[in-house]
């Protein structure tokens, strides 16, 4: 739950978005998550932290989905 609740924070993304990111989004070179739009919205790209990028990367990577 922390590490959804810090992509909200990091990249305004609403929660809908943030549980249909995918690991294809996450750029960890150039520290960016693509957010893909819901309920006609804009997709964007949002600069991330270190503290983000590290939280991630503790994840199991198991499924397609993120989180």
């Amino acid at each position: 739950m922390a590490v959804a609740l810090q992509v909200m924070k990091e990249t305004a993304a609403r929660l809908l978005e943030v549980w249909s990111l995918e690991w294809e989004d996450i750029d960890f070179e150039r520290k960016t998550i693509r957010v893909t739009a819901r309920k006609g919205g804009s997709s964007h790209l949002a600069r991330v932290t270190e503290r983000l990028l590290g939280m991630l990367n503790k994840l199991p990577r198991t499924f397609n989905e993120l989180l």
